[in-house]
This record gives structure tokens, sequence and C-alpha cells, in this order.
């Protein structure tokens, strides 16, 4: 099983394919240190050929149909394997979907299953201000943001979380280039408008807004605008980072838990400790483990987050400054 599991949401259109094949050509290379490679060999080499066709011959990949496709990741840090993923690329349709649907029963399933959200918002419905009513709904309509917080709210329901374990989510905002013209902070006040109940205090919900582009010439011309990655990376190393973080507090309960098996072994008179001897070489040696562990997986989430400083990060609303110690 991998180690954590990422759906991705977003209307048609939303460019969420287009995305996660160029975030995949960029880490292919290494972004500070950083690579992702597909778990299947079959896989890299289709990936890598789409991301060709695009490059070069602005090829732009066929929306999501049928079944949705699941994609098996490694994050690396200097080709030294940290995180497996899992990477869910739901067709945007299937949102207005019957519920009875086969499709939708998968996605409820799977979004039970994930560590991470990406909700993805094509940056065409946010190049005016979102200022009245009216052009709220619209924009909700277009991106259909009132669906998707259905299932985030039917999420919370399953998993109920708390701001001492809060859910992760990475609102991208695809296409960033054709809404670039207006302030960053003006559109990210359109997205929290969006997806208001993410942004509710005591919502549980640990959000980054990334805003990511293929490339700003592309708002000229879709057809041979230059094609120049910005902030690809961003939304996926949030999510390692996340699902990191986690676990490393899991390893710190299970710290304490050796730790407390061995005191309580130590705490025997000496007749006791001899006879149970292996017992408490056993859990002398599990304490080691776990520290090691422990110490393997901090170092990974320090690496991590000086990735995270572009994108803002609001824990039920609140903004958050994501530091190593966190």
């Amino acid at each position: 099983m991998s180690d954590a599991r990422i759906t991705m949401l977003g209307a048609s259109g939303a460019g969420k394919t287009t995305y996660m094949i160029a975030m995949y050509a960029a880490m292919q290379l290494g972004i500070d240190g950083f690579t992702l490679t597909a778990q299947d060999s079959d896989e890299d080499v289709r990936l890598t050929r789409l991301w060709e066709n695009l490059l070069e011959r602005h090829e732009w990949p066929a929306a999501t149909a049928g079944e949705s496709v699941v994609y098996g990741f490694v994050f690396n840090y200097a080709f030294r394997p940290m995180l497996t993923f899992d990477w869910i690329d739901y067709r945007g349709a299937a949102l207005e979907d019957e519920k009875d649907k086969r499709d939708v029963a998968r996605l409820q399933e799977y979004m039970k299953q994930s560590t991470c959200v990406f909700l993805c918002v094509s940056g065409e419905f946010l190049q005016e201000p979102l200022d009245s009513t009216i052009k709220l709904m619209r924009a909700g309509a277009r991106t259909k943001s009132g669906l998707i917080n259905t299932y985030m709210r039917q999420l919370r329901d399953t998993i109920s979380p708390t701001d001492e374990q809060p859910f992760p989510v990475a609102v991208t905002i695809t296409k960033y280039d054709l809404c670039a013209h207006r302030k960053r902070d003006d559109v990210i006040e359109d997205i929290k408008q969006l997806f208001s109940p993410l942004f509710a205090p005591g919502s549980g919900f640990l959000t980054m807004i990334s805003p990511v582009s293929l490339g700003r010439g592309l708002a000229d011309d879709v057809a041979t605008g230059e094609i120049d990655p910005v902030n690809i990376d961003l939304p996926v190393s949030f999510a390692i980072w996340a699902q990191t973080r986690f676990m490393v507090q899991e390893l710190i309960k299970a710290q304490r838990t050796a730790r407390g098996r061995l005191d309580d072994l130590q705490r025997r008179n000496i007749v006791r400790r001899l006879l149970r001897a292996d017992e408490l070489r056993g859990a002398e040696a599990a304490l080691s483990l776990q520290t090691e562990d422990l110490e393997q997986v901090q170092a990974n989430l320090g690496l991590v987050v000086r990735r995270l400083e572009k994108g803002p990060v609001f824990l039920s609303g609140s903004r958050q400054v994501i530091t190593a110690g966190d």
C-alpha cells in the first residue's frame, strides 16, 4: 500500500490532467533535489510522451473520459525514496452524475481513504472580481464549487477533522496566467468565497491556495504561447509535507509507547529483569528503531517545508506560517 493518497477534483476543462502531466515532467528533472517517479514504467513512458507532445506541438491532452485514472508515484530526495502515493485523476463530468453511478460511488469511497484532496479551479473564471452575488454564483456554477463543497462535506462527516488533527486540501488555481493581471491576494479572497466552508473557524481543514500556470504567454495565445511552468510542484509538495507531518506525529506516539514499555520493564526488580531479559532487549530495540525512524522522517519534513513558502496556508481560515518545526 502507498503511504499517501491524493484525490483531484475539478470541473471538466479545469486542466487537471494537463497539470498532472506538467507536474510530473518538472519533478522528473528535479526541483531543489526533489524528484518524482512513476511506479509503473509504462506510465512513465506515457506521461513523458504526453508532455513532449504538449511542449513541442502544443498538443493538449484530452480530458479524462470513461473510468477515472489512478497513478502510483514515488517522491524522492536526492534519488532516495521518501514517500509513495497514489493519485486519482477524476473525470470532471462525473461530478454531475447521479449518485448511483459506479464512478460516483468509487469517488466517494476513494475520498474516504485520501490523505489530501486537490481542488482544481480554472483561472479563466477568476479574471474579474467576484464582487457581487450573481458573479459569485456564476463562477460557482462554472467551477462546480457547490458540487465539490458537497463532496467535502461528506468527507468531513466521515473523518471529523479538527484543528489538532486537520485534513489537508490544496486548492490549485490552474491556468493562472488567465487571471495573473489581478492582485494575487484578491484572487485568493475569491477562492475563499467559492469554498468558504473550508475556511470557516473550526472547520478542521488545512488549506493551501496554490496558483499554478504552464506559462504566462499562454494567456495571449494558447496555441503558440511559450510553455514555462510556474509553481507547478507546490500542491504535491504540500500534500507530501502534510502526510510527512502526520507520520511524525504517529511516530512520536509510537516512540512514547515504546519508551513507556521499556521504563516499565526497567523499574522491575533485578530478578524479574533477568527472567525477562529477552523482553527487555526487545523493548530497547523497539525504542531504538522508533527513534531512528522518527529522526529520518523529521529530517524529510524539514526538507519539504522549504517548498511551501510561495503558497498561503490556512487552518480553519486562519493564515499559517509553516516552519520546519510544524
